[in-house]
């Protein structure tokens, strides 16, 4: 995470020269986010964030920027945003570039291109001259998903920073007897449920910080017309289950507690919960920063209160359970280091300790055996008869195998990726050109079988209405007449 100014000097002359922005995800693996951090100090065009600014930035790197290619960090569903958002805005003939020419996938994107997802929004397209409704897909999620679930019943994007306003948004704008379907995220569709009901409880303070337009009891009338698919789901997410929650809870009560919207509901509870006291967080990978940072803000303003005061400065450790990918991590630590540099002496004892749950499945038991070393424990002779004690069962190292969350599919957005997609830019040969088309995020310039707009273009629709929704605060009216029609 600390590569050298030289290594990181070079990166940014080869983009700057070749004219290429970058767009990362947070969940990139510590060496790629780190030398790209360090790079965007010597080159504006290089950001890592959540998939909700990646196509933003892009249009931005582009407009302003003057960049002809954009490399894209992440999953497909990512790059195909970035290309679509900057044809969207009259920029198509600037280059995208996914980081290899094999699908880079995403098992909850796979899940909105199902049958089994199109069967899920067949039943409110039937009924819809009855019963208004509207559909609330998640970001992560292809074009053709987004098309053809416009097809069939309007919709509006969402990330896990706005699906919660968006969903009471759509209750607030549409008509009274309107029903709102999310999906594909089987464990964001739950913990949304989860949330709206515990602020229902809390009362109508509580809403009001959410949405100002809603009271606690509105929220309660709203639930029984909200519903979400059951079957989607992120095998990395997956891991933080209950038994994960259960050692949290147990062994680290005096921890913050932050969760994606995307883990199961066990560990979404959990943080929840301690979210009601300040000590946990849920929401997007962005929340879950912001709420890291603002801890160790509080923290350096007590020191700077205590030392103002005349008082003893104490050593101070911040515990946070990190419920999400373990990429997120690199930010986290590049964050809190500025921070705490920046604060100067006051913070030399504040100390930040970021906690990764591991899946219990891949640990092995060592109980207690017959034989006083542990199940599985073999002695060595040539280590002198030491206790060798097994590794993990299921794999090794900080992957998915070895029971981190880590998802395999944004470790194939490598350094070398990045530099070989540099070299056949320099190179402009027909070879050089065939692997660089082999790279872009599908056109998707068919149409969807009615012989109207391309699905890219109806791909786009959703995301374009919730970036109407994001700068006005309401939906768009061209969507609450489609709704209402």
């Amino acid at each position: 995470m600390s590569p050298s100014d030289d290594e990181a000097r070079r990166l940014a002359e080869r983009l700057e020269r070749l004219k290429v922005g970058v767009v990362a995800h947070f969940y990139m693996d510590p060496e790629v986010q780190g030398l790209l951090i360090r790079a965007s100090r010597f080159y504006p065009h290089i950001f890592i964030s959540d998939s909700l600014v990646m196509a933003g930035r892009a249009v931005e790197m582009a407009r302003a920027g003057g960049c002809r290619s954009v490399f894209v960090l992440g999953v497909d569903f990512m790059s195909e945003n970035v290309a679509a958002m900057l044809k969207e805005n009259d920029m198509g003939d600037v280059r995208v570039y996914r980081m290899d020419e094999a699908p880079i996938g995403c098992t909850l994107a796979d899940a909105a291109n199902s049958d089994e997802y199109r069967q899920y929004l067949s039943s409110p397209a039937s009924r819809r001259a009855e019963e208004p409704a509207v559909h609330i897909v998640y970001i992560n999620t292809s074009l053709r998903a987004k098309a053809q679930s416009d097809q069939l019943v309007p919709t509006i994007t969402c990330t896990s920073s706005n699906v919660v306003r968006t969903v009471l948004q759509a209750f607030l704008q549409l008509p009274d007897n309107a029903h709102v379907y999310y999906g594909p995220d089987a464990y964001m569709g739950a913990n949304v449920r989860e949330l709206l009901t515990s602020l229902a409880e809390l009362g109508d303070d509580a809403v009001a910080e959410i949405h100002e337009g809603h009271t606690a009891s509105s929220v309660a009338a709203c639930l029984p017309r909200f519903h979400y698919f059951q079957e989607g789901k992120c095998v990395i997410h997956e891991m933080f289950g209950s038994d994960v929650a259960d050692v949290v809870a147990a062994e680290y009560a005096d921890a913050y507690v932050t969760a994606h919207l995307e883990v199961p509901g066990e560990m979404f509870r959990l943080a929840l919960l301690k979210s009601r006291t300040g000590f946990g967080a849920v929401g997007s990978t962005q929340t879950i920063l912001d709420f890291i940072n603002g801890k160790v803000d509080a923290a350096v303003a007590a020191m700077q209160e205590e030392k103002d005061g005349g008082g003893t400065l104490t050593a101070e450790r911040i515990r946070v359970i990190l419920g999400t990918e373990v990429g997120m991590l690199t930010s986290i630590v590049e964050s809190v280091r500025d921070k705490l540099r920046d604060s100067g002496p006051v913070a030399a004892g504040i100390e930040v300790e970021i906690i990764i749950p591991v899946s219990s499945e891949s640990v092995t038991s060592v109980e207690a055996s017959g034989a006083g070393a542990g199940a599985g424990a073999t002695t060595d002779e040539v280590l002198g008869g030491a206790v060798v004690l097994p590794g993990p069962s299921g794999g090794e190292g900080c992957s998915a195998e070895g029971g981190c969350a880590a998802c395999p599919y944004m470790k194939m957005n490598t350094l070398a990726a990045v530099h070989r997609t540099l070299d056949l830019l320099e190179e402009e040969s027909e070879s050089a050109s065939a692997h660089l088309a082999a790279q872009e995020p599908d056109a998707y310039a068919e149409d969807l079988g009615d012989g109207s707009e391309s699905v890219a273009a109806r791909g786009c629709r959703p995301i374009v209405r919730m970036q109407s929704f994001q700068a006005k605060g309401v939906f768009p009216d061209e969507l609450v007449r489609t709704v209402s029609s």
